[in-house]
């Protein structure tokens, strides 16, 4: 028998023992879950959008204000003689007419002197008297006629009849006495009104110019551009016009203002609150 040589034998038993350590390797690899696949960075996002508008000029601003309204001419009624008020003909607050009665004074004093006068001419025409005595009784009687026509006062303008400022017998007429010369009432003409009202100090400033413009025209040929809303809420149908401004109180206050407004109705009355604005020019 042939005897293997050593190292032979041992090399024989590495080789064996290596491949069997490389199969084992092999079904070790083979065996193993996968390896995770790479992270993957997340997917780019698209920019946001912005949207860009064309700046507007902003709007100009307007007004509100509160305002009252009163008559485009108040006319003071007054006696025009001396005498006692007996008698108030009309109702305070109501529409009048030019020509209508007002008030009465007590007329028997001056049918008395009108009598009188009368009297006195008659004599001087009997006795043929000078003609310049007929004539200064002739006068004398015009005078009287003329006194006793005024104890009837009538309206000398239709419009709106204010409150009375003197009550059934008072002393009233001209004079420096207590009541005398105080007006007996007003009347206010409402078509057109005005509205009177404290502007905005900041709607002044900015608009004054523009305003003095509009005043520089005639009143008929002013645009309508003012707006008026009763106290309940409701619009005026018709629009107003600028009708004059004055100058500020303070250095802190807009001036006071007046519109006018067409009121063919005469819905709208002297005394009343309202508002008056105007928009964009």
């Amino acid at each position: 028998m042939k005897k293997i040589c050593p190292h032979i034998a041992i090399f024989t038993f590495i080789a064996v023992m290596g491949m069997t350590g490389c199969g084992k390797k092999k079904e070790a690899a083979a065996s193993a879950p996968p390896p995770p696949p790479p992270a993957q960075s997340p997917a780019p996002t698209a920019p946001p959008v912005v949207q860009v508008t064309k700046a507007m000029p902003e709007e100009e601003a307007g007004f509100q204000a509160i305002a009252i309204l009163e008559g485009a001419t108040k006319t003071e009624i007054h006696a025009r003689i001396t005498g006692y008020l007996i008698r108030q003909d009309y109702q305070e607050g109501a529409s009048v007419k030019q020509g209508d009665l007002l008030f009465e004074m007590d007329a028997r004093p001056f049918q008395a002197v009108l009598d009188q006068a009368k009297k006195d001419l008659a004599d001087k025409q009997a006795r043929s008297a000078a003609r310049a005595e007929i004539d200064t009784a002739q006068a004398a009687v015009t005078v009287a006629q003329g006194n006793l026509g005024a104890t009837k006062i009538t309206a000398p303008v239709g419009g709106i009849a204010g409150r009375a400022m003197s009550g059934l017998g008072d002393w009233i007429g001209q004079g420096t006495g207590p009541g005398l010369g105080t007006p007996l009432t007003t009347i206010s003409t409402v078509d057109p009104i005005k509205a009177v009202f404290t502007l905005p100090k900041k709607f002044y400033v900015d608009n004054s110019d523009r305003i003095a413009k509009v005043l520089a025209l005639p009143l008929e040929t002013r645009p309508e551009t003012l707006e008026l809303v009763l106290a309940d809420g409701t619009p005026y149908p018709h629009k107003g016009r600028w009708d004059s401004i004055g100058s500020p109180a303070s250095a802190s206050s807009g001036p006071v203002a007046c519109a006018i407004f067409s009121n063919p109705d005469r819905a709208l009355r002297p005394g009343q609150y309202v508002k008056v604005g105007e928009g964009k020019p």
